[in-house]
């Protein structure tokens, strides 16, 4: 079984395209579940889920209160998986849902952890805001320096991951930054890793939930505790 799951935090006005494009592209040789973990939303998010789960069997969802952030749900979901293999996307179709069988494909040929990537060759960024490219290039930069990564994409939530490779993980980091700290975490522990390429859009709807003013200082602070997780 593949297990994927997808935080969501205030989504009403992407998830219902976000479902009905997830289903039309899904593409598994084998059994998978949809696990939504709901991180304390204040809006319609829990409601459409329910209502989607009328008609769509394999769909899984968790909720709590209030939110707690990312840090807080991927470990959650990481728990509730029932899955050999483990993918976590964004429901925002930045992540295209039929990239997901390529990842898994690639996880079955002898990785850990494969990672949807915007930088490999052939892959890209269309129709986001300059700033935002730009910010995350250079974030993803700095980020490979830090940990000396040959990685194109270390800042990607797109992956793929062995569910084996996952246990006895514990995770400090509370925001976005979590991401990079599973990462790295995993790097320490000799996880092999592939990436494939894929391009990602902006958002058609709804708000970003990295808002710079708010967590960028978080993150970088979260960069520097991870570095040290990466060396000492």
């Amino acid at each position: 079984m593949i297990s994927i799951i997808v935080p969501v935090y205030n989504e009403e006005e992407v998830l219902p395209s976000f479902i009905v494009t997830f289903f039309k592209q899904i593409d598994l040789n084998e059994e998978y579940e949809l696990i939504f973990v709901n991180d304390g939303s204040s809006d319609q998010t829990e409601k459409i889920i329910k209502q989607f789960q009328k008609n769509y069997s394999k769909i899984k969802l968790i909720s709590y209160a209030p939110n707690k952030n990312l840090g807080y749900a991927l470990p959650i979901g990481f728990k509730a998986a029932k899955g050999r293999i483990i993918v976590t996307m964004d429901s925002d179709l930045a992540h295209p849902p039929k990239i997901i069988s390529r990842l898994v494909n690639r996880l079955d040929s002898n990785n850990d952890i494969v990672i949807g990537s915007r930088y490999v060759k052939g892959a890209g960024v269309k129709g986001v805001p300059l700033k935002s490219d730009l910010l995350s290039k250079i974030t993803n930069f700095f980020t490979k320096l830090m940990i000396l990564s040959q990685l194109k994409d270390v800042t990607s939530g797109f992956r793929a991951y062995r569910k084996e490779i996952l246990k006895g993980l514990k995770t400090k980091e509370e925001g976005f930054e979590v991401e990079l700290e599973i990462l790295v975490k995993l790097m320490k522990k000799g996880a092999k890793i592939s990436e494939v390429g894929f391009n990602s859009v902006d958002r058609e709807k709804g708000e970003s939930k990295f808002v710079l003013s708010e967590h960028g200082l978080r993150y970088i602070k979260g960069m520097v505790r991870i570095f040290g997780y990466r060396w000492f």
